[in-house]
Protein backbone atom coordinates (compact mmCIF):
# COMPACT_ATOMS: atom_id res chain seq x y z
CA UNK A 1 0.00 0.00 0.00
CA UNK A 2 0.91 3.46 -0.64
CA UNK A 3 0.50 6.48 1.78
CA UNK A 4 0.37 9.74 0.79
CA UNK A 5 1.08 11.62 3.47
CA UNK A 6 0.62 16.17 3.77
CA UNK A 7 2.56 17.63 6.60
CA UNK A 8 2.48 21.24 7.98
CA UNK A 9 0.62 23.98 10.60
CA UNK A 10 -3.22 24.98 8.67
CA UNK A 11 -2.43 27.67 10.57
CA UNK A 12 1.51 28.90 9.89
CA UNK A 13 0.31 30.19 5.75
CA UNK A 14 2.49 28.62 3.67
CA UNK A 15 3.41 25.56 5.92
CA UNK A 16 -0.17 24.19 4.91
CA UNK A 17 1.30 22.76 1.65
CA UNK A 18 0.65 19.30 2.54
CA UNK A 19 -2.58 19.68 4.50
CA UNK A 20 -4.04 21.30 1.68
CA UNK A 21 -2.96 19.25 -1.15
CA UNK A 22 -4.19 16.51 0.44
CA UNK A 23 -7.46 17.62 0.54
CA UNK A 24 -7.29 18.35 -2.78
CA UNK A 25 -6.42 14.92 -3.47
CA UNK A 26 -9.44 13.57 -1.09
CA UNK A 27 -12.09 15.24 -3.63
CA UNK A 28 -10.32 12.82 -6.53
CA UNK A 29 -11.14 8.82 -7.18
CA UNK A 30 -7.47 7.26 -6.46
CA UNK A 31 -6.82 3.72 -6.92
CA UNK A 32 -7.44 1.18 -4.76
CA UNK A 33 -4.09 1.05 -2.50
CA UNK A 34 -3.52 4.51 -1.85
CA UNK A 35 -4.32 6.04 2.01
CA UNK A 36 -4.85 9.98 2.16
CA UNK A 37 -3.66 11.25 5.78
CA UNK A 38 -1.88 14.33 7.15
CA UNK A 39 0.28 15.19 10.14
CA UNK A 40 -0.02 18.23 12.31
CA UNK A 41 2.07 17.04 14.81
CA UNK A 42 5.73 16.51 16.10
CA UNK A 43 7.81 14.28 13.64
CA UNK A 44 7.54 11.38 16.12
CA UNK A 45 4.36 10.81 15.72
CA UNK A 46 4.44 11.39 12.03
CA UNK A 47 7.61 8.48 11.43
CA UNK A 48 5.51 6.40 13.32
CA UNK A 49 2.68 6.40 10.88
CA UNK A 50 4.48 5.48 7.70
CA UNK A 51 5.27 2.30 8.81
CA UNK A 52 3.34 -0.68 7.35
CA UNK A 53 3.51 0.96 3.80
CA UNK A 54 5.53 -0.06 1.18
CA UNK A 55 5.73 3.52 -0.40
CA UNK A 56 5.50 7.01 1.55
CA UNK A 57 4.89 9.53 -0.64
CA UNK A 58 5.68 13.12 2.32
CA UNK A 59 4.07 16.27 0.74
CA UNK A 60 5.82 19.64 2.66
CA UNK A 61 6.73 22.89 2.24
CA UNK A 62 10.86 23.21 2.41
CA UNK A 63 13.21 25.75 2.73
CA UNK A 64 15.88 25.08 0.08
CA UNK A 65 18.89 27.16 -0.69
CA UNK A 66 18.94 28.02 -4.42
CA UNK A 67 15.39 27.42 -4.81
CA UNK A 68 12.71 30.53 -5.91
CA UNK A 69 9.13 30.72 -3.99
CA UNK A 70 6.97 28.36 -5.23
CA UNK A 71 9.42 25.86 -6.69
CA UNK A 72 8.57 22.27 -6.87
CA UNK A 73 11.08 19.80 -5.30
CA UNK A 74 11.49 15.61 -5.53
CA UNK A 75 13.58 14.37 -2.96
CA UNK A 76 14.38 10.99 -1.57
CA UNK A 77 14.87 10.30 2.36
CA UNK A 78 18.78 9.93 1.47
CA UNK A 79 18.74 13.30 -0.07
CA UNK A 80 19.14 14.34 3.62
CA UNK A 81 21.51 14.52 6.11
CA UNK A 82 19.77 13.23 9.18
CA UNK A 83 22.93 13.28 11.16
CA UNK A 84 23.55 17.32 11.24
CA UNK A 85 19.98 17.18 11.58
CA UNK A 86 19.45 15.43 14.81
CA UNK A 87 19.35 17.73 17.96
CA UNK A 88 18.77 15.47 20.76
CA UNK A 89 16.45 12.71 21.41
CA UNK A 90 13.66 15.20 22.40
CA UNK A 91 14.53 17.32 19.33
CA UNK A 92 14.88 15.59 16.13
CA UNK A 93 14.26 16.32 12.53
CA UNK A 94 11.76 13.75 10.59
CA UNK A 95 14.77 12.20 8.62
CA UNK A 96 16.70 11.58 11.41
CA UNK A 97 13.98 9.73 13.20
CA UNK A 98 12.94 8.26 9.65
CA UNK A 99 16.55 6.72 10.10
CA UNK A 100 16.19 5.72 13.35
CA UNK A 101 12.67 3.91 12.25
CA UNK A 102 14.44 2.20 9.58
CA UNK A 103 16.85 0.68 11.96
CA UNK A 104 14.45 -0.46 14.42
CA UNK A 105 11.53 -1.51 12.13
CA UNK A 106 13.23 -2.65 8.82
CA UNK A 107 10.74 -5.37 7.95
CA UNK A 108 8.04 -2.45 8.75
CA UNK A 109 9.96 0.63 7.11
CA UNK A 110 8.52 1.40 3.84
CA UNK A 111 10.95 0.42 0.69
CA UNK A 112 10.62 3.72 -1.00
CA UNK A 113 10.04 7.61 0.69
CA UNK A 114 9.87 10.14 -1.34
CA UNK A 115 9.28 14.19 -0.46
CA UNK A 116 7.28 16.04 -2.59
CA UNK A 117 7.72 19.55 -1.37
CA UNK A 118 7.30 23.39 -2.65
CA UNK A 119 10.18 25.43 -1.61
CA UNK A 120 8.99 28.48 0.63
CA UNK A 121 10.75 31.57 1.75
CA UNK A 122 9.03 32.67 4.72
CA UNK A 123 6.51 30.94 7.11
CA UNK A 124 3.94 33.47 9.11
CA UNK A 125 1.11 33.27 11.18
CA UNK A 126 -2.24 32.88 9.66
CA UNK A 127 -4.11 31.10 7.64
CA UNK A 128 -3.85 32.29 4.23
CA UNK A 129 -1.39 31.14 2.07
CA UNK A 130 1.03 33.23 -0.27
CA UNK A 131 0.17 32.94 -4.14
CA UNK A 132 2.82 30.97 -5.32
CA UNK A 133 2.51 28.37 -2.70
CA UNK A 134 -0.54 27.91 -2.88
CA UNK A 135 -0.82 28.15 -7.23
CA UNK A 136 2.20 25.40 -6.85
CA UNK A 137 -0.69 22.61 -5.24
CA UNK A 138 -1.76 21.92 -8.68
CA UNK A 139 1.45 20.75 -9.41
CA UNK A 140 2.05 18.76 -6.38
CA UNK A 141 -1.41 17.06 -7.13
CA UNK A 142 -0.20 16.04 -10.54
CA UNK A 143 3.05 14.90 -9.47
CA UNK A 144 1.83 12.36 -6.53
CA UNK A 145 -0.91 11.24 -9.16
CA UNK A 146 2.14 10.39 -11.59
CA UNK A 147 3.75 8.80 -8.79
CA UNK A 148 0.56 6.31 -7.65
CA UNK A 149 0.20 6.03 -11.40
CA UNK A 150 -2.84 7.70 -12.03
CA UNK A 151 -4.00 9.50 -15.19
CA UNK A 152 -4.55 13.25 -15.24
CA UNK A 153 -5.78 15.95 -17.56
CA UNK A 154 -3.38 18.62 -18.33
Amino acid sequence: MTMVLGLGNPILGDDALGIRAVEKLKEMQLPEGIILDCSTSSPFSTARKIVDHDKVLLIDSVNLHGKKDGELVRLSLEDFSYRSMFVSVHSASLPALLEIYRALYPDRFPKEILVIGVNVKKVEVGESMSETVNGSIEEVVKLILSEVGEKFDE
